[in-house]
């Protein structure tokens, strides 16, 4: 595997893996920016809103964290829909 995690725009498809590794190595702003640039692209994309979620809940930004989810499940995600359920959050 390539170890330039920097966002390229032409493979927006591939950012939740570099978000995961970026993530898991604590580049929490740079995986957060990498979610920016692929919501830009396509405002549609419901994972990019609810794995930017997952990170704004790693940094314990809640208000973010939902506003995220929120988005995501709007757009169909079940992963966050389910999330916010559980925290009786409505959409």
């Amino acid at each position: 595997m390539n170890d330039d995690t920097t966002f390229k725009p032409e493979s927006h498809s591939n950012v939740l893996v570099v978000d995961d590794t970026l993530a898991k190595s604590g580049n929490y702003q740079q995986a957060i920016n990498d979610f920016n640039k692929a919501i830009e692209l396509n405002p549609k994309y419901a994972e990019a809103y609810n794995n930017r979620g997952n990170v704004y809940n790693e940094l314990r930004n809640s208000d973010m964290a939902i506003q995220n989810f929120k988005r995501a499940a709007q757009l169909g995600n079940k992963e966050a829909q389910e999330k916010l359920n559980s925290h009786g959050i409505k959409c």
